[in-house]
């Protein structure tokens, strides 16, 4: 029995990885898991002879030994004592001088750099358009050196309108663009395995959208398939790059909450979350976000040029501005500029009785644009009710009328 155990011992030991090339073929590694169960298989039956009666205290002793000899060789269910234990640890434990000089850092006020971000909308609410913004601002004003966009979702006739023809001529060699019509979605896949092997340093990458790049037969409801999806960019990551991710909402239902399509996963395996929405009388996107792993994050507005692809920060107020409650805005500047000092009941009296708006948007115009056009104070010569007085245009919070840049 001594000199099998001790033929499985060098097999198993000539098979190792350890000994020459680190590449195993197929049939080796066969052999390998092979030679380990007929060793664990001996260890087994050992085992159950050290119980046997006829086993004296000398015996036991014997195959205890050559017990530890098998589990060493296979390095299952052996002990490790703590020397070696610290050793292993030692060796994969990330470094302080590792931390030096990290620090969180934007490319725009929802995107960090060196992260993953989603940003998620409905179909057509401009996630694309906002992502094209974005990259050309980073590459305008070089905080990245390159961009690489996948698109498994939009046709040329949109890119032909988006100009991402002349986006790739201004930014040659900066700017790539990989489409569907000429990259098949399984060389989609093949490019994703090399950029999860390549040095990814200063690039930008954007996947359009995300669920198209899962491969086949996997399920955006399966956070199975989704974190094995999301394994691949978080090694992308760990390359250098940042990531910006494309998603969409399920379809509103009644009385509920829009939220995003698919399995939890989307939101537990990324850093930064947003749900993005444009409005089109201003030109403006709108982001709230949802999930903060990193970073300050709080809710953002952007001004789109779509001649330019360029977007640029703005007030809140500014982005969310519909035409109507624009005209109660004017509406109530102009009365305070006419009336001095006048008190809300008098705004509201005015707005809705003579200019035929509704008492719940004039009153949301008036909450909503105090401090960026207009500033209540408690006067008391007037019972210290409110009045309203309107803000100079050098005062800090009328904000509207400036460039705003990051």
């Amino acid at each position: 029995m001594r000199t099998v155990i001790l033929n499985l011992f060098l097999i198993f030991n000539q098979n190792s990885p350890n000994k020459g090339s680190d590449m195993l073929s197929i049939a080796e590694i066969e052999k390998k898991v092979k030679v380990t169960k007929q060793v664990i298989l001996k260890i087994k039956k050992l085992e159950n002879l050290s119980l046997e009666l006829a086993v004296d205290e000398k015996d036991r002793k014997i195959i205890e030994s050559e017990i530890k000899k098998l589990k060493k060789s296979i390095k299952n269910g052996t002990k490790i004592d703590e020397n070696e234990l610290s050793s292993m640890l030692e060796k994969h434990d990330i470094a302080s001088s590792d931390f030096e000089n990290i620090k969180v850092e934007y490319l725009t006020p929802c995107i960090i750099k060196k992260e993953v971000t989603i940003i998620i909308a409905a179909p057509g609410r401009g996630k694309s358009s906002f992502a094209v913004g974005s990259a050309v601002f980073c590459l305008e004003n070089k905080l990245i050196d390159n961009l690489l966009y996948l698109d498994l979702d939009n046709s040329l006739v949109t890119l032909s309108d988006r100009k991402i023809n002349k986006l790739k001529d201004k930014y040659k060699g900066k700017f790539r663009y990989l489409h569907s019509s000429s990259v098949s979605k399984s060389k989609m896949l093949y490019i994703l395995n090399i950029l999860s092997r390549a040095s990814l340093e200063s690039y930008l990458i954007v996947f359009d959208s995300s669920k198209n790049f899962m491969g086949n037969g996997k399920d955006r409801d399966s956070n199975k398939d989704v974190s094995e999806f999301l394994n691949i960019i978080k090694t992308i990551r760990n390359n250098g790059a940042t990531v910006l991710l494309l998603h969409h909402v399920n379809k509103p239902q009644k009385d509920m909450e829009t939220i995003f399509a698919g399995a939890a996963a989307w939101l537990e395996d990324v850093s930064s979350a947003f749900m993005l929405e444009q409005n089109r009388f201003k030109n403006t996107f709108i982001l709230k976000p949802i999930k903060e792993r990193v970073g300050s994050l709080s809710e953002v507005a952007f001004k789109f040029s779509k001649a330019e692809n360029m977007i640029e920060s703005c007030d809140l107020f500014f982005a969310k501005e519909t035409e109507e409650s624009e005209q109660i805005r004017l509406t109530i500047v102009n009365y305070i500029k006419n009336n001095e000092k006048p008190t809300y009941t008098q705004i509201l009296s005015y707005c809705t009785n003579d200019c035929g708006f509704t008492k719940n948007k004039v009153n949301a115009v008036i909450q909503a644009a105090k401090e960026y056009y207009w500033r209540a104070i408690k006067e008391k010569e007037n019972h210290n009710r409110d009045v309203f007085v309107l803000l100079d245009k050098s005062d800090k919070f009328d904000s509207l009328d400036r460039e705003n840049k990051f």
